[in-house]
C-alpha cells in the first residue's frame, strides 16, 4: 500500500461508495462509505469554523460508535491529528494528558464532555455532529500533509512514568494498517478504546482496504462474547489486549477459528500461549507488534502462522534506546509500571514522609508508606485516594502497609522481599473494608446443608488462591480489594464450572457476589435448588 493517507482513504470511498464502511449493532447507525465521508466533511466544517487547521491536535472523547469514526476522519481531513481521551482517566491525569499532547480543541459526546469539565478548562469544546444529510458546502477542501505529519498522538498512561505524548505519523499509520492481510481486512473488529495505541489500526486496516469496521458492543471483551460475535458478524481480524489474548487462548481458543488474523502486543506474550491458540485455530495468523507506544523505540512486528514458528522467548521486548528511562519497570496485570514513579506520586501527599512501591505476589502492586501521624487507616485511605486521582487504575497499589521506615538492603535499595513480608492481612485499607456495614448482604430462602456450604467454600477459597497467587484474604473481603481484576473473573468462572457440576456460573454472578462468603452462599443455594 503506497500513497498518502487521505488520498488512499478517498480512493477506497470512491471505489465502494455504497458499500458498508462502518457497521454498528444498531442497523440504523450503520454507514456506507459515501455516508461516512459526507458526515466527516460536515464534522470537519464545524472543526474548521472553530479554528482547527493542519498540525493541530484534537482530543476525541466518544463512546465506541460510527460517530466516533466520523470524528476521527474529520480531524484527519483537516490535516490535524487526534488523540483519544479515555472516560476512565482521573480528571487530574486527564488534564495532564491534554497539556502534554498539545490539545487545543476537545470534540466529543455531551455526556463525556460533562465528565471532563475541569480537565478541559481553557480549551475549546465542540459537540459531535450526528451523521445525516446535512449540507457540506461549508466544509473546506481536504488537506494532505506529507507522510511525516502526525495522524494521532498516543499519550502514555502515567503508569510507567510522567505522561508523554508520542506522535504517530500518517505514513506509520498507513504501514500499520497494511499489516492486516487483504483477507483479514474485510471485517475488522472495533473493540479497543480510542486512547489505546493500536486502535487506529482497527479503523484504518478496514477503511484503507475498502472493508468494514465492525463496531462491537461494550460487552464484547470476554472470550465467550468474542466467540459469538466473530461467528455472528463474520469478523476476520481483531486486535486483542494481552490479557484478553491470553484468556482467549486459555479458555476459548476455538473462538478465533472463524478469524483470519489476530493482533496483540504491548507486553511480551508467552510462547505456549501463542502455540495453544494456533493449535486450536490453525488457519489463524498471529501478529505481534511492539514499540509503537515507546518513545524512541523501533516498531517490531512478527507474523506467526504455524506452531513450529513459535520459539521462546516469544517475543522479547525490543531493546530500549534509553535504558535509564526504563528503570525499575514491572508488568502488573498487563500494565507496565514504573514503581519509582508511583512512589514519587505518593510522596507528594502531605501526610507521607517516605514511600516505596514494589510488585507483590498475586500480580499486585504493594505500597509501603511512612506517615507523619502513625498508621491511621483513614490516613492510608486518603493517600490511596490521592494516588487514584493522579495515576491510572493499573498503577494504583492494591496492597498497602504503614511503616516506621522503608526497609532497605545493605546496599541501599528498597528491600522488596522484606516489604512484602510486612504487608500482612493487617493492611489498613482492607482493614477498614472488613468493617463495612454488610447488612445488605444477599440472603436465600433455600435451605443449605452446612456440609454442602463448607465444601463449596473450600472450593471457592482454593480457586481464589490459585488465581490470585496468594491467600492473604478472609471470607468477607472484596475480590477487587485483594488484587482481583475482571480478567481474573474469567479464570474463576472457568475453574468453578469445572469443579462444581450442574451450576451455571455467570460473570454477573461473580460481580454481584464478590466475597467468598457471598459467593459460597449463592453457589450453595444454586446447587441445593438444582438437586431438588
Amino acid at each position: 500500500m503506497s500513497g498518502r493517507l487521505w488520498s488512499l482513504l478517498e480512493t477506497a470511498a470512491h471505489t465502494h461508495p455504497d458499500a458498508v464502511a462502518v457497521r454498528d449493532t444498531d442497523p440504523a447507525r450503520t454507514l456506507t462509505y459515501r455516508a461516512l465521508f459526507d458526515a466527516a466533511a460536515a464534522q470537519s466544517a464545524a472543526l474548521a469554523a472553530a479554528g482547527v487547521t493542519a498540525g493541530d491536535v484534537v482530543a476525541v472523547t466518544m463512546r465506541r460508535s460510527p460517530r466516533e469514526i466520523v470524528a476521527v476522519l474529520a480531524v484527519l481531513r483537516l490535516g490535524a491529528a487526534f488523540t483519544g481521551l479515555d472516560p476512565q482517566t482521573p480528571p487530574l491525569l486527564a488534564a495532564e494528558t491534554l497539556e502534554r499532547s498539545g490539545v487545543g480543541v476537545v470534540l466529543g459526546d455531551a455526556g463525556r464532555l460533562a465528565a471532563f469539565t475541569d480537565a478541559v478548562r481553557g480549551r475549546l469544546v465542540i459537540p459531535a455532529v450526528v451523521p445525516g444529510p446535512d449540507p457540506i458546502a461549508a466544509a473546506p477542501p481536504p488537506a494532505e500533509p506529507d507522510d511525516s505529519a502526525a495522524a494521532y498522538v498516543i499519550c502514555t498512561s502515567g503508569a510507567a512514568g510522567p505522561v508523554e505524548a508520542i506522535p504517530v505519523s500518517r505514513g506509520t499509520l498507513v504501514r500499520l494498517a497494511a499489516l492486516a492481510h487483504p483477507a483479514a481486512a474485510r471485517r475488522v473488529a472495533r473493540i479497543g478504546g480510542l486512547a489505546e495505541p493500536f486502535t487506529a489500526a482497527e479503523i484504518f486496516a478496514a477503511l484503507l482496504a475498502g472493508g468494514v469496521v465492525e463496531v462491537l458492543p461494550a460487552t464484547a471483551g470476554t472470550p465467550d462474547a468474542l466467540a459469538a460475535i466473530i461467528e455472528q458478524r463474520g469478523i476476520t481480524a481483531l486486535w486483542l489486549a494481552p490479557g484478553v489474548f491470553r484468556q482467549t487462548a486459555e479458555f476459548q481458543p476455538a473462538a478465533l477459528r472463524g478469524a483470519v488474523q489476530v493482533f496483540t502486543g504491548g507486553v511480551p506474550i508467552a510462547a505456549e500461549v501463542v502455540r495453544r491458540l494456533l493449535r486450536e485455530a490453525p488457519q489463524l495468523c498471529v501478529t505481534t507488534v511492539y514499540g509503537l507506544d515507546e518513545p524512541a523505540a523501533e516498531l517490531t512486528v512478527s507474523h506467526l502462522h504455524d506452531v513450529a514458528e513459535v520459539t521462546d522467548p516469544r517475543p522479547a521486548e525490543p531493546e530500549q534506546a534509553n535504558q535509564e528511562h526504563h528503570r525499575s519497570r514491572v508488568v502488573v496485570q498487563d500494565v507496565i509500571v514504573d514503581t519509582e514513579h508511583v512512589a514519587d506520586v505518593l510522596r507528594r501527599h502531605p501526610l507521607v514522609r517516605a514511600a516505596a512501591v514494589v510488585s507483590a505476589p498475586g500480580d499486585r502492586l504493594l505500597a509501603g508508606v511512612v506517615l507523619a501521624d502513625g498508621d491511621d487507616p483513614h490516613d492510608i485511605g486518603a493517600v490511596r485516594a490521592f494516588a487514584a486521582e493522579r495515576l491510572p487504575a493499573g498503577a494504583v497499589p492494591a496492597l498497602w502497609v504503614a511503616l516506621a521506615e522503608v526497609p532497605r538492603t545493605a546496599g541501599g535499595p528498597v528491600d522488596a522481599r522484606r516489604l512484602v513480608d510486612l504487608a500482612t492481612a493487617t493492611d489498613p485499607v482492607r482493614r477498614l473494608a472488613r468493617h463495612r456495614d454488610r447488612s445488605a448482604a444477599p440472603t436465600t430462602s433455600v435451605p443449605v446443608a452446612p456440609s454442602r456450604a463448607a465444601g463449596i467454600e473450600q472450593i471457592v477459597r482454593s480457586i481464589w488462591q490459585t488465581v490470585l497467587g496468594h491467600a492473604d484474604f478472609d471470607a468477607e473481603e472484596e475480590f477487587f480489594d485483594v488484587g482481583g481484576t475482571s480478567l481474573h473473573l474469567l479464570e474463576i468462572r472457568a475453574l468453578l464450572r469445572r469443579r462444581i457440576a450442574g451450576v451455571e456460573v455467570r460473570i454477573d454472578d461473580l460481580y454481584a457476589h464478590s466475597t467468598i462468603a457471598s459467593l459460597t452462599g449463592h453457589l450453595a443455594a444454586a446447587t441445593a435448588k438444582g438437586s431438588r
